[in-house]
């Protein structure tokens, strides 16, 4: 807004006048960037901002001015109308055409954004509160439901939900897209990501892991994603190891999974009586605690064999990779623990 008053102010400045600055405005709202009458698909992702917006026009070559554009949705009022989706226009539409249809047209598609370790809980409230294909509840009963033939599915525990399975993405669907698509749409990811190859090649031992089923592969992953953000693969490697000599993965996130809550863990957290209880209880928890993307999944598919059997991340957010207790206990003196 700053940039087009500015711009008015020097229209009138070099003496222009109210009336042909006007003009100059109305042509930049009816005259069109080009004569191009091929479709160009344009997408508004959700929460995407007006001046995002502007500027993601303005990248396509379909409008000519940013901030006459930004002008002009605010004072028609259309700024609070956009609605995220996939929409078809061209570069012959003038802006005000353009607005128009960004303001009443219904979207073909709409896109869906789940990030990666966001648990099924977390992946229903973002569709409640950006989407109106359904709520949080319904979205977390249809991942506890069966009934899904996937043929990854089949080492899952009896009752088990689809935590660890519903791969995060950015997705573009229907707009009238129910929470069954969704589901299956992401499900159908999950298995083109975790390809045949990998379902064979888990099922022998490698270096870094024994032989794994694919429940087990995920549910490393799945911690993996949420407390390594970087060297996903080591990381694996000291759960495998610690497994391997039946030691406790004491991870946070696992405790944290349990009591439904994101934040730090106290001592007293780590006595609570839950089979996710990491500190307490030897070997994988029951089952996923979120879902993990493909960079977690491959860490653990094809982990490094290693000797570590700890990590911290330092203040500076470098994470440290050690073979014995007293290397870590030192490390960690030497240069601090993340958030402390």
């Amino acid at each position: 807004m700053r940039k087009l008053a500015a711009l008015v102010a020097v229209v009138l400045f070099l003496g222009i006048g109210a009336n042909s600055a006007y003009g100059w405005y109305q042509g930049q709202v009816n005259t069109a960037a080009g004569s191009s009458s091929a479709p160009v698909k344009f997408t508004i992702a959700p929460g995407e901002s007006a001046d995002e917006v502007a500027q993601d026009l303005a990248a396509k070559g379909l409008i000519r001015n940013q901030s006459v554009f930004s002008l002009y949705i605010r004072v028609s009022g259309a700024r609070a109308k956009f609605e995220a989706g996939d929409y078809v226009l061209r570069q012959y539409m003038t802006m005000a055409q353009i607005v128009d249809v960004l303001e009443h047209a219904v979207a073909s598609q709409m896109q869906l954004k789940f990030l990666e370790g966001w648990t099924i809980h977390q992946m229903g409230e973002w569709l409640q509160q950006n989407t109106k294909i359904g709520s949080a509840q319904e979205f977390v009963s249809a991942a506890k439901g069966g009934g899904w033939s996937f043929d990854f599915l089949s080492s899952r525990p009896a009752g088990a939900d689809l935590q660890g399975y519903l791969f995060p993405d950015t997705y573009s669907v229907d707009q009238k897209a129910s929470i069954h698509d969704v589901i299956e749409t992401q499900l159908t990811e999950f298995g083109k990501v975790f390809t045949p190859q990998w379902r064979a090649a888990i099922k022998q031992k490698a270096a870094g892991r024994p032989a794994e089923s694919i429940e087990n592969i995920v549910i490393l992953a799945s911690i993996v994603q949420l407390e390594a953000n970087v060297q996903m693969p080591d990381a694996c490697s000291v759960y495998y190891n610690r497994i391997a000599n039946d030691m406790p993965l004491q991870v946070d996130a696992t405790i944290l999974f349990a009591e439904g809550r994101t934040g730090t863990i106290s001592d007293a957290d780590r006595h609570l009586d839950s089979p996710y209880n990491t500190f307490q209880h030897a070997g994988l928890p029951p089952g996923p605690i979120g879902n993990p993307g493909a960079q977690a999944l491959a860490a653990c598919v094809n982990p490094p064999k290693t000797n570590f059997f700890y990590y911290f991340t330092d203040r500076q957010g470098k994470t440290h990779f050690e073979s014995t207790l007293d290397q870590f206990n030192a490390d960690v003196s030497r240069y601090g623990v993340k958030g402390t």
